[in-house]
C-alpha cells in the first residue's frame, strides 16, 4: 500500500471510529440517555483527538523518509538519512540501519564505514545493535579480517550484542574464516554452531559451507560432511521445496540476507538436491 494511501485511509478509519462510538446512542437508546453517555464520555473526543494527532505527528517527520522509499530512490534516500545522522546528530537505530541498508544499494561503501566509526565513537549502544550488519558488509566487501574483529568483539563480551542472536554473529565469523581459506578454524565454529542454534536459515547456511569443506579439505572431510548431511536431514524433516522456498524469500527482506545471496542461492541448490 502507498504511504500517502496509508495515512489518508488511517485517518479516515479513525475519524469514523470516532463518529460511529460518539453518535452510535442516539441510535440505540433513548436520547434522554444520550446527554448523561457523552458528559460520563468527554475524556473520550479528547483522547481520539491525542491519537489522531500523534499518529500525524509521526507521519509528517517521517514523511520525506517515506515517499523516498516508496519510490525505492536509494542515492536520495541515503543522501537524507546521512544529512540527519552526520550533520544533525540524529541518531536512532530505525535511521541508522536504514541508512546502512540504503548505502548497500548505492554501493558507498566508504560512507557505511564512516557511519561504523562514528556509531562507535559516538553511540556505542547503537553500534552494537548494528555490529552483525557490519560484519556481513565486510564479508560482502573481502574485509574478512575486520569481520573476524566485529563478531570477536561481540562474542566476547555479551553486552556487545544489544541483544542480537550470537548464532548470526559466528556465522560471519565462520564465513570470514573459510572465505579467508582457513578451513579448519571455519570448522570448528560451524560445528560448534550447528550444536546450538535451531534457526533453519543458519542452519541451511552453515550445512552447504561444511559441504565444500568437506570437498576441498580431505582431511576434514569426514567430520564436514557428516554434519552436512545431519544439517540437511534435520532441514528436509521440516520443509518441502516449495516450503524452503517460501521460506527463504520471507527472510530476504532482511538486508543482511540480501547480503548473502548468492550463498542463499547456492546453499538452496544443495537443500533440494537429493
Amino acid at each position: 500500500m502507498k504511504f500517502k494511501a496509508l495515512f489518508f485511509t488511517i485517518n479516515i478509519v479513525l475519524i469514523l471510529a470516532f463518529l460511529s462510538i460518539f453518535f452510535l446512542p442516539l441510535f440505540l437508546v433513548s436520547s434522554s440517555y444520550v446527554l448523561p453517555f457523552w458528559r460520563h464520555t468527554l475524556y473520550f473526543p479528547l483522547l481520539a483527538l491525542v491519537v489522531l494527532a500523534v499518529i500525524n505527528m509521526i507521519f509528517a517527520m517521517n514523511w520525506t523518509m517515506l515517499t523516498l522509499l516508496e519510490r525505492e530512490d536509494w542515492p536520495a534516500l541515503a543522501q537524507y538519512l546521512e544529512r540527519r545522522v552526520f550533520e544533525s546528530k540524529r541518531y536512532s537505530l530505525r535511521h541508522a540501519r536504514l541508512l546502512c541498508d540504503s548505502l548497500v544499494l548505492v554501493g558507498d561503501f566508504a560512507a557505511i564505514d564512516s557511519l561504523e566509526a562514528l556509531l562507535a565513537q559516538n553511540k556505542p549502544r547503537l553500534y552494537r545493535r548494528l555490529a552483525s550488519r557490519f560484519a556481513a558488509i565486510a564479508v560482502l566487501t573481502g574485509k574478512y579480517s575486520r569481520s573476524r574483529d566485529i563478531c570477536a568483539q561481540a562474542l566476547q563480551n555479551r553486552t556487545f550484542l544489544g541483544g542480537y542472536p550470537r548464532a548470526m554473529l559466528q556465522l560471519y565469523q565462520g564465513l570470514s574464516l573459510y572465505l579467508d581459506r582457513d578451513l579448519s578454524a571455519a570448522m570448528e565454529v560451524f560445528l560448534s554452531l550447528l550444536q546450538h542454534t535451531r534457526d533453519p536459515l543458519i542452519t541451511a547456511f552453515v550445512g552447504y559451507v561444511l559441504s565444500r569443506i568437506g570437498e576441498r579439505r580431505q582431511s576434514l572431510a569426514p567430520a564436514a560432511l557428516s554434519a552436512s548431511v545431519d544439517a540437511k536431514k534435520r532441514l528436509k524433516a521440516q520443509f518441502g521445496s516449495k516450503q524452503w522456498i517460501r521460506y527463504l524469500d520471507r527472510e530476504k527482506s532482511d538486508m543482511e540476507v540480501v547480503l548473502l545471496g548468492k550463498l542463499a542461492d547456492e546453499t538452496t541448490r544443495w537443500l533440494l538436491s537429493e
